[in-house]
């Protein structure tokens, strides 16, 4: 078990300069050779930049000696280190009683803006919600994928707030607070909030609900079907439910042959992306199945038959003498469900809990506020799709944790694609770009906005290329941004950031101009893994070093470092590169070799 420490035994290492292979192995040994105990750790890697934080517990007699020893290894390994020693009301230990931690996803077709950061931040900050981690994966650029970008965010949540809270907002008299979704739509992004779970993807055992217009099909079908019977749907008025205006359109077929269904399911167009994403949630698992209000169940169990779903729930028109009457038909015509108890019947049906029920269209966007509220509380993510706004279904995928990796490799599945991944060309968007890295002492509700707000107010040329943070249970954290501007100097927004860090007490580690790329940014996630690596009560100094020597050797690249486990040090999962030429399956025999001797249970795999 760990040393009994006080908060006065608490060192705070913090590390950045260039990033290459062998600078964890260098200071893992300096801790090691003072016999001192890691209590927590984290690193990340920015455009080429590295930043480190370790927390120690050393003794007394040996803390000047460790700060010399890992003085002269950063001198070798051209690292610049910060050390600090935590006051007691600073030292943490794991996630505080009562405190949740949510994961908020951001996708967006255009780029990400410090605007879209701040508002976020906004809403975090009204409801004392402090941001922990902040993921942006090479592959989740849209100047590499082609497709969207994509940032990950993980919150820590003070106890009693509700997801729904920061999704949609309070509930207020005047009917509710601006939330998170809000916030991304007035900036061109989605997004979708859950609880943290430790996994990136919703649970195998998930049942995932589709709508068919404007979801999975390309238009209202409903709308079509008036069309192919010579009927205007434009002149029914837009004012009331959607259930209304469907009963107003149904009622307008009255004595019009019914075969016009089956001209309509002939021209019928899928919504791009939706056979990729019905077959890669389907070899994961999870139950599909399609809830409409179209009222034309042929062309409901059309759409499920094409898609591979498993069920649907669909009114049908009433049809007599092969003319419909103008009205549904059977037991659903004069009983109106709510969604939401079909939803449950269909998740007790699969034996699946409600919060792996995950909705897929407008029908959220649709919902009274207190509705939305009630719907995000009791079922899972809710992603919002139209084929109007959004155009390819893909998204959702993102949406829902995959990364560009993952969806690039659906996509070369020739019998499901709907766009080769091939004819995906990334947009590198033009600008010059400045880098920084700010490290904080505490963490606090609303810094984000404070580093970012002199870049917001009309400075609507900046975008974020990439960001990345961490925290630890010291209470600090470390933030890197690599920005780009359109028409503004990068030279002068770099000082004006400085100033607001240097005037908040926010410490710099780092910043400069970024060089024009000339390599792949995508060749070294090509060969990226991930290692799993668990030892109770907690890992140990020599477990890490034997690992972090390991890596060394075979010169493979740590490139990030998280903490899995909730109190004790227990779990930790590190991102690292392989360089060309090294077998992964030698590595990870290795690598599986040194660590049993040390009763460490470690996982390989491909990131």
């Amino acid at each position: 078990t760990a040393p009994e420490t006080s908060a006065q035994d608490v060192m705070v290492v913090r590390g950045w300069g260039p990033d290459h292979p062998g600078v964890a192995e260098a200071f893992m040994k300096a801790v090691l050779d003072h016999k001192c105990q890691v209590s927590d750790m984290a690193q990340f890697v920015l455009e080429g930049s590295l930043m480190f934080t370790f927390v120690l517990h050393v003794g007394d007699k040996s803390s000047m000696g460790l700060m010399k020893e890992l003085t002269r290894s950063a001198k070798e390994q051209r690292v610049q280190l910060d050390f600090f020693f935590p006051g007691s009301s600073q030292a943490h230990d794991g996630i505080a009683k009562g405190e949740q931690v949510a994961v908020v996803s951001i996708v967006s077709c255009q780029e990400i803006t410090p605007a879209l950061l701040c508002g976020l931040d906004a809403v975090l900050l009204e409801h004392r919600c402090v941001i922990k981690e902040i993921e942006h994966r090479s592959d989740n650029k849209r100047e590499n994928n082609g497709e969207y970008n994509k940032v990950e965010i993980r919150v820590s949540c003070p106890p009693g707030v509700k997801l729904s809270t920061l999704s949609v907002g309070a509930p207020t008299a005047s009917g509710g607070a601006s939330g998170l979704q809000k916030v991304a739509w007035e900036h061109g992004a989605e997004m979708t909030i859950r609880w943290w779970d430790a996994m990136n993807r919703p649970n195998g055992k998930s049942l995932v609900v589709f709508g068919i217009s404007q979801e999975l099909c390309t238009t209202n079908v409903l709308d079509e079907v008036l069309r192919e019977a010579g009927l205007d749907p434009s002149t029914v008025p837009e004012e009331g439910s959607i259930d209304k205006r469907n009963e107003t359109k149904v009622s307008m077929l009255k004595g019009k042959s019914a075969e016009v269904i089956q001209k309509v399911i002939s021209r019928l167009e899928f919504t791009p992306g939706a056979r990729l994403v019905c077959h890669a949630l389907k070899r994961l698992g999870f139950r599909l199945a399609i809830l409409t209000n179209i009222g034309i169940k042929s062309v409901a169990e059309h759409v499920k038959r094409e898609l591979g779903m498993d069920y649907v729930i669909c009114r049908d028109l009433e049809v007599e003498g092969g003319l419909f009457t103008g009205k549904y038909k059977g037991e659903m015509t004069d009983v109106s469900f709510r969604k939401a108890d079909l939803l449950k019947l269909m998740a007790e049906r699969e034996g699946i809990d409600y919060r792996n029920v995950i909705l897929i269209g407008e029908e959220a966007s649709l919902l009274s506020a207190a509705r939305a509220r009630e719907a995000t509380e009791t079922f899972g993510p809710n992603v919002y799709f139209n084929s109007n706004k959004l155009k390819d279904l893909t998204i959702t995928l993102y949406l829902l944790g995959f990364n560009g990796f993952d969806v690039r490799a659906l996509r070369k599945r020739r019998s499901f694609q709907d766009v080769a991944a091939d004819a995906l060309v990334p947009v590198v968007p033009p600008g010059k770009r400045f880098k920084v890295t700010v490290s904080t002492r505490t963490r606090d509700p609303g810094q984000l906005q404070r580093i970012l707000a002199p870049l917001t107010a009309g400075k609507q040329d900046m975008q974020i290329a990439t960001v990345s943070q961490c925290t630890l249970e010291d209470g600090g954290m470390c933030v890197g941004f690599d920005f780009r501007v359109l028409k503004h100097e990068p030279e002068e927004l770099l000082k004006e950031l400085l100033f607001a860090c240097q005037k908040e007490g926010f410490q710099v580690l780092g910043s400069g101009v970024v060089p024009i790329e000339t390599t792949d940014p995508l060749a070294s996630m090509k060969r990226r893994y991930v290692i799993t690596v668990v030892q109770k009560p907690q890992i140990t100094a020599a477990s890490l070093s034997t690992i972090f020597s390991n890596l060394s050797k075979n010169k493979v690249n740590l490139v990030h470092i998280e903490r899995l486990s909730v109190h004790e040090m227990a779990a930790l999962q590190f991102t690292v590169n392989l360089p060309v030429g090294l077998d992964p399956g030698t590595f990870s025999s290795e690598l599986l070799d040194a660590s049993r001797t040390l009763g460490v249970d470690v996982a390989f795999q491909k990131d």
